[in-house]
């Protein structure tokens, strides 16, 4: 909720979320909300939108939620590669399915299987069955 201290930085969370980057409230919607709503299911959630703290703080049994469309580091990407190697989880989530590193052709080719390149302008829609 707005206006409440910050959230708590959980060493070993069950859930790391990497926000940050442009053209997005990261803060409202891959923090407060994403946090909020795993949070309610019983999970010790964290977020950053630092990859070095992301890279300290994947440990095995951690799920990355990957929803960042900022520059990485080749350090950060070998963590990832490594930990998904090791068993560890991640989901990629919007701004982080984006085509931003094509560098990191691990994610693209094996874990993402695939990429987009943004999406429509913010506004109204339908939700059809």
């Amino acid at each position: 909720p707005y206006g409440e201290a910050p959230a708590p930085f959980y060493a070993r969370p069950d859930v790391l979320l990497l926000g940050g980057g442009t053209s997005h409230d990261f803060a409202q919607w891959f923090d407060r909300e994403d946090r909020l709503l795993l949070g309610e299911a019983g999970l010790t959630v964290s977020y950053t939108e630092s990859v070095t703290v992301a890279a300290d703080t994947l440990h095995e049994g951690c799920v990355l939620v990957f929803s960042t469309n900022q520059r990485l580091t080749k350090a950060f990407t070998d963590r990832v590669n490594r930990h998904v190697a090791e068993g560890g989880g991640v989901l990629f989530l919007h701004a982080g399915t984006w085509g931003n590193w094509p560098e990191w052709t691990t994610r693209s080719r094996e874990l993402l299987c695939a990429q987009a390149a943004g999406h429509e302008d913010l506004g109204a829609f339908e939700v059809r069955r």
